[in-house]
């Protein structure tokens, strides 16, 4: 997945420090504002860690957060744009995304899931490397430190072929 911040800045997986290979962190692009482009390929090599949110103090009551909402698949060639809106954090702040995708491999069959957890400042993630014209289905969920939440589902979204 590439994945960019709500607020435009880079986002890391887990806070490493770094890109996981065949996904890329990158900002929307150097002014923060604008289109993300689609077009960057994944790296191992360090990229710019996202700043830590602040600290927020938890109310007594604070739950898993609720499913992110507006959850779509955006079809590209050979790749998809998963994007989202928060969902309630319930009192503890959202500290994290899991983003999963997999294939269809037949007619009732998917492929395992594939998982990838991501920032709580990011919107939309980019998934690359896809087969043009095969289904898929993609998720979301948030986490907060009290666990986590359910999963939001996009509708099956097909790659787009390349011509």
């Amino acid at each position: 997945f590439h994945t960019y911040g709500w607020d435009g800045r880079m986002a890391t997986g887990a806070y490493s420090g770094r890109a996981v290979r065949g996904f890329m962190h990158s900002p929307a692009n150097t002014s923060g504002t604008g289109s993300p482009d689609l077009g960057f390929v994944g790296t191992t090599a360090p990229t710019q860690t996202a700043p830590k949110p602040t600290p927020q103090p938890l109310t007594s009551r604070a739950h898993k957060p609720s499913a992110p909402k507006h959850v779509y698949g955006i079809p590209k060639p050979e790749r998809i744009a998963l994007h989202w809106s928060p969902g309630a954090a319930n009192g503890a702040p959202i500290v994290e995304y899991r983003l999963a995708v997999r294939m269809r491999i037949g007619r009732h069959r998917w492929g395992a899931w594939t998982v990838l957890a991501v920032g709580p400042t990011t919107r939309l993630a980019v998934k690359r490397d896809l087969v043009g014209g095969r289904t898929y289905q993609l998720r979301v969920r948030a986490a907060n430190i009290v666990g986590v939440g359910p999963w939001a589902y996009a509708r099956n979204v097909a790659a787009g072929k390349i011509n």
